[in-house]
């Protein structure tokens, strides 16, 4: 849980953050962290395989991968069409040239800092 967090829930309805997780209450606070496949009916997509991503704040989440490759794929439920990409790719840590047991908690924080950063620096270097 990160500042970044926060701010998905208090920017939720505006931003759309909702919008990725929606539920019959509302949508739920998205988090960016790992998770491990329980059970998967999807070619690619193993049982155990550790993923980095965005995932709702849940014991448990229903995917619907597609464009999976060996090293990532794409949340493709259809609500999830029309929202920014960037929220939907989700990567198997095993292939993750970044990823460590060791530095993992510190990847969930930084890692989307760090392109936020990138995102924000494009913008300004266009103006």
């Amino acid at each position: 849980m990160s500042a970044n967090n926060i701010s998905y829930a208090a920017t939720g309805d505006a931003l759309k953050y909702w919008d990725f997780f929606p539920s019959s209450i509302g949508g739920r606070i998205p988090v960016w962290g790992t998770g491990v496949v329980v059970a998967s009916r999807c070619k690619g997509v193993q049982e155990q395989q550790k993923v980095y991503g965005y995932f709702p704040m849940l014991h448990y989440v229903v995917m619907t991968p597609i464009d999976v490759t060996h090293a990532d794929f794409i949340g493709g439920s259809p609500h999830r069409k029309d929202l920014p990409a960037v929220y939907s790719q989700y990567m198997f840590t095993k292939e993750d040239p970044f990823y460590t047991q060791r530095t993992e908690e510190a990847t969930v924080v930084l890692r989307p800092l760090f392109f936020t950063s990138w995102l924000l620096v494009d913008k300004h270097s266009s103006l």
